[in-house]
C-alpha cells in the first residue's frame, strides 16, 4: 500500500463511535461511516513511475481474500443510545409503549429482524408469551377507591397502580416488591404482576413510576447489560476495569474462522467465542489449549514421568530421599527397591546398591511396562513443554513490547529536541511496536495450533508440517530482527543521543570557531543516526508485515489439501521474500490495535 493511502486504510473514525476496518481483509464498499477506497483504484502520484506501479502490485498480490471485517468502538452511553433507537422503531411500528418493545425485543435476543417477523405473523402469540397485552398499557390507576390486596389498606382513586392488569397495588407495596426484584439481580427484567395467577409483565414505565432512585438506575443497568449480554451484535469488551464494547459491524468469515477484535484501550479478544485475540487458530484450538493449560502442569504426565508403583498395591509413589529402600504407606507397608521394583527382602546383602535385576530383565526382553508407561510420559511432557515454553514465551515478549510502548512518547520527544525534527516524523516506532505487538500474539497461537495438528501422524501430516513450520520459521526470525531493532537498537540510539547533548554542553562553553563547528557537526551526525535508525525500522516492520501476511494466509488457506508441490513452493516463496522493504512498497498486515484520536 501507497503511504499516501495509508492512512485512508487503517481506520474510520466517526463521533458516534469509533469504527476500526481490519486492513488484513477488508474493502469498505458501505457508507456506514466509512470512505470507500479499491486497491486497483488507488491513484499514483507519478503516472510515469512504473516502478512504483509494480510494487504497488506485488503488494496486492500477497493480499488475503477480501472479507469486510468491521467493528466500532461504543461507550455505555453509545450503547444506551441504540437500545432507545431499537426500543423506539418498534414502538413506532407497531404502536406499543417502550417498555412494552423492551420486553419483546429482549424475548427474541433483540433481534429486530426476528421481532417484527413474529408481530406481523402472530403478534397474540408473541404477545402472550411476554406477558404483554400489546393492545393495553403498562400502568394502569384505580379509578375507584380500593383495598391493596398486600396491605389490606384501603387507597382512594388514583393511588394505586397495576401492570396493566386488573390487579392494584398500593405505591409503598409496589416499591417493596420492586425492591426485592432487583436486589435478586438481572431476573428482575423478567417478573410479573405479584398476583400468582397473572403473568402481566412489570415493564420499565411501572418501575421508573414506583421505585427509588438506587432501584430504577439498577434496573436500567440490568437492562443495557441484557441489550449486549443476551443479544449477537455487541459485546463488552472483557478487559479489566474497561467499560468499553465492541459492536460487530462487518462479516464475520465463516463457521471455521474467529473474529479478533480490541478495544481502543488495547484489550484484544475473540468476538465469536470471548478468549483472547488468537488469530490464526479457531476457536476449537484455543479451548482445547486453555484445557491443557489448566490442568496443573500436565499432571497426569508428571506422575508417569516422576513416579513409580507399589508393585503390590499400585499406589504411585515419589522418591524424596536418597535411599533406594521404599516402604509403601500404610495400610499396605511393602518394602521394595526404587530401581528394580524388587522386594527388599532380596537386596540385603552388601551388593544390593548395584541391583543388576534390571539388566538380566533387558537382556532377556523383558522391559517393564512401568518403564514404557514412564517413557511415554516423559516423551509427552517433553512434546508439550516444547510448544507450552513457545507459547508463553510469545505471550511474554508480546506484553513487554506493549510495556515498552508506555514510554515511546518520552522517547520521541527527547528525539524530537535532540535532532529539531517533529514528533510526527518520528510515529514509526509506535508502528514498529504496534507490529511487533500483533506478530507475537499471532506466532504465539501458531504453537497452540502445532500441538494439536502437527506430529499427530494424520494423513499429510507432513506435508502440513513443513509448510507451516517453513512460514512460522521464517515470519519469527523476521520478527526477531524487528523487536531487536525496537528494543536494543533503540536504547543504543538514545544513550548516542545522550552522549552527544552531554558533548555539546561541553561545547557550548567555548567560543571558538572550532568549537562551533563540531557542535554542528554532531547534530548533523544526530539527524542522519534518527534518519538512518527510522529507514531501517520502517522497512523491517514493513518486511514483518509481509512474512506474517504469509503465515495468516498459511493457517486462513485451511492447511487440509497440502500436498508437497504445495508446501514446496510455500517455502521457495517464503525463502524468496524481499531482506529489506520501505512502507510504499509493503501491503500491510495492520494490527489490531490503531492509534485512537478520537
Amino acid at each position: 500500500m501507497a503511504s499516501d493511502g495509508e492512512d485512508d486504510a487503517q481506520s474510520y473514525y466517526t463521533d458516534e463511535g469509533d469504527d476500526y476496518t481490519d486492513e488484513v481483509d477488508s474493502n469498505v464498499d458501505d457508507d456506514d461511516d466509512g470512505e470507500s477506497w479499491d486497491l486497483e483504484e488507488e491513484e499514483v502520484d507519478d503516472d510515469d513511475d512504473d516502478e512504483e506501479a509494480k510494487k504497488k502490485k506485488a503488494a496486492t498480490a500477497v493480499d488475503l481474500t477480501k472479507i469486510d471485517r468491521r467493528y466500532r468502538n461504543l461507550s455505555e452511553e453509545q450503547v444506551r443510545a441504540r437500545q432507545d433507537a431499537d426500543t423506539a422503531n418498534v414502538g413506532e411500528l407497531f404502536a406499543i409503549p417502550p417498555g412494552f418493545a423492551a420486553v419483546l425485543l429482549r424475548h427474541y435476543k433483540w433481534s429486530l429482524v426476528e421481532l417484527q417477523d413474529r408481530l406481523f405473523s402472530d403478534g397474540d402469540r408473541a404477545g402472550a408469551a411476554t406477558g404483554v397485552a400489546l393492545g393495553g398499557a403498562p400502568v394502569s390507576r384505580n379509578g375507584l377507591p380500593l383495598v391493596c390486596a398486600i396491605c389490606f389498606d384501603e387507597h382512594p382513586a388514583g393511588e394505586m397502580r397495576s401492570a396493566g392488569c386488573s390487579h392494584f397495588y398500593c405505591v409503598g407495596c409496589w416499591r417493596g416488591y420492586v425492591h426485592a426484584a432487583v436486589g435478586d439481580g438481572a431476573r428482575c427484567l423478567s417478573f410479573r404482576c405479584p398476583d400468582p395467577a397473572c403473568s402481566a409483565a412489570v415493564v420499565r414505565e411501572l418501575v421508573d413510576e414506583v421505585a427509588g432512585d438506587a432501584d430504577r438506575a439498577r434496573y436500567a443497568t440490568f437492562l443495557l447489560r441484557s441489550y449486549v449480554e443476551e443479544g449477537t451484535r455487541i459485546k463488552w469488551c472483557p478487559g479489566p476495569g474497561c467499560t468499553l464494547a465492541i459492536e460487530f459491524v462487518g462479516g464475520g468469515g465463516g463457521e471455521e474462522k474467529q473474529d479478533d477484535v480490541e478495544c481502543k484501550h488495547g484489550h484484544g479478544f475473540c468476538f465469536r467465542c470471548g478468549e483472547e485475540a488468537h488469530r490464526p487458530v479457531s476457536c476449537e484450538t484455543v479451548r482445547a489449549w486453555t484445557d491443557k493449560n489448566a490442568m496443573e502442569s500436565e499432571t497426569a504426565s508428571w506422575v508417569l514421568a516422576n513416579t513409580k508403583h507399589c508393585p503390590k498395591c499400585r499406589l504411585p509413589i515419589e522418591k524424596n530421599r536418597g535411599c533406594m529402600h521404599m516402604t509403601c504407606r500404610p495400610p499396605c507397608l511393602h518394602e521394595f527397591c526404587w530401581l528394580c521394583l524388587g522386594p527388599w527382602s532380596d537386596h540385603r546383602s552388601s551388593e544390593y546398591y548395584n541391583c543388576n535385576v534390571y539388566d538380566a530383565a533387558k537382556a532377556n526382553g523383558e522391559a517393564s511396562d512401568d518403564k514404557r508407561r514412564r517413557e511415554q510420559g516423559m516423551a509427552s511432557l517433553d512434546r508439550y513443554m516444547h510448544f507450552y515454553e513457545r507459547w508463553a514465551a510469545h505471550g511474554k515478549a508480546r506484553q513487554s513490547a506493549v510495556d515498552d510502548m508506555a514510554g515511546l512518547d518520552a522517547c520521541a520527544e527527547k528525539l524530537s529536541a535532540a535532532v529539531a525534527m517533529p514528533v510526527t516524523e518520528l510515529c514509526f516506532l509506535a508502528e514498529a511496536y504496534q507490529q511487533i505487538a500483533e506478530c507475537r500474539r499471532l506466532l504465539r497461537w501458531t504453537y497452540a495450533y502445532g500441538y494439536y495438528h502437527l506430529g499427530t501422524g494424520l494423513d499429510g501430516d507432513e506435508e502440513r508440517r513443513t509448510m507451516v513450520e517453513c512460514a512460522q520459521g521464517e515470519a519469527e526470525r523476521q520478527l526477531e530482527k524487528l523487536h531487536d531493532c525496537a528494543e536494543h537498537e533503540r536504547e543504543e540510539l538514545l544513550a548516542e543521543v545522550e552522549r552527544t547533548i552531554k558533548l555539546n554542553a561541553i561545547l557550548k562553553d567555548n567560543d571558538g570557531e572550532e568549537s562551533k563547528k563540531k557542535m554542528e557537526e554532531k547534530a548533523g551526525e544526530m539527524v542522519d543516526m534518527v534518519v538512518a535508525y527510522r529507514q531501517k525500522l520502517a522497512g523491517l516492520t514493513g518486511v514483518c508485515k509481509i512474512f506474517f501476511r504469509n503465515l495468516v494466509k498459511t493457517f486462513q488457506d485451511g492447511l487440509s489439501e497440502v500436498g508437497p508441490a504445495v508446501a514446496a513452493a510455500a517455502a521457495a516463496a517464503v525463502a524468496t521474500a524481499p531482506a529489506e522493504s520501505s512502507d510504499d512498497a509493503v501491503d500491510p498486515l495492520q494490527p489490531l490495535h490503531q492509534d485512537d484520536s478520537s
